[in-house]
């Protein structure tokens, strides 16, 4: 159309070849993630996934348009050690030993996994932010109030929407350390583009577009209050609206 600007094919045929090369990573690492979730699971172990092509395909109803770099599953800190058994069962390894694995319980929140042979990495948590941060998770909860997801084929257990909006409130804060003040600036959208912080109030907006519904507020103020992530939904909720009701910036 004479409207197009010029440039203007060559930039879509580049997007739509990013999507395709997204999309079949995506389906690659959502199979291999509802997989060694099941193994895990197998093994009696509670095991939650989060994030990355579950979120892709369950949330944006298409795992290309999620861009990730690896899974997240989430098991609980008691039985980290066994879940660990169970994904080394299934081909996964622990890449640099150069620190030993009771270094990363005391001072860390996961351990990262690769499969050699197809060089999915997983990071296999076991809470969702650092121990010295001043949250108060009620995994317990978590894990017994999860439910069951089906997507593109695959089938996988994650948190009730209610506690994945508190999440994924949470794994904001510890990425982008901001407050309300930052997703209250004039130019938020602008800024955490410009970070590379965009994609977690996108996974907010999800959230909500997808549970909005069916979520229980009441129950989301009371456990933001109970966990000390008041300060953490409050920041993704309102970065979230910002998206909804205003149009992203062209790069």
């Amino acid at each position: 159309p004479a409207e197009r600007t010029p440039g203007w094919e060559a930039a879509l045929a580049q997007l739509e070849h990013a999507y395709h090369a997204n999309l079949i990573h995506a389906c690659r690492h959502l199979a291999a993630g509802t997989r060694l979730a099941a193994r895990i699971e197998q093994a009696g172990i509670p095991c939650l996934a989060l994030r990355g092509p579950f979120f892709g395909a369950a949330l944006y109803e298409d795992a290309g348009v999620r861009v990730f770099a690896d899974l997240d599953l989430l098991v609980p800190a008691a039985w980290r050690r066994h879940a660990l058994d169970a994904a080394r069962a299934a081909g996964y390894a622990v890449p640099d030993r150069s620190l030993p694995l009771r270094f990363f319980e005391r001072n860390h929140l996961h351990w990262r996994l690769e499969q050699p042979e197809t060089n999915i990495v997983c990071e296999l948590h076991w809470a969702l932010d650092h121990a010295y941060k001043p949250l108060s998770v009620d995994y317990a909860a978590l894990f017994e109030d999860a439910e069951t997801r089906t997507a593109d084929g695959c089938r996988w257990r994650e948190p009730r929407p209610e506690h994945l909006l508190l999440a994924a409130g949470v794994h904001a804060a510890k990425h982008c350390r901001v407050d309300r003040n930052f997703t209250g600036s004039p130019d938020f959208i602008r800024r955490a583009m410009d970070e590379g912080w965009l994609a977690h109030w996108l996974d907010v907006l999800a959230i909500l577009r997808r549970h909005g519904p069916r979520l229980d507020w009441d129950r989301v103020v009371r456990e933001a209050a109970a966990w000390s992530a008041e300060e953490c939904l409050a920041t993704a909720v309102s970065g979230a609206a910002r998206l909804r009701d205003e149009a992203v910036p062209a790069p």
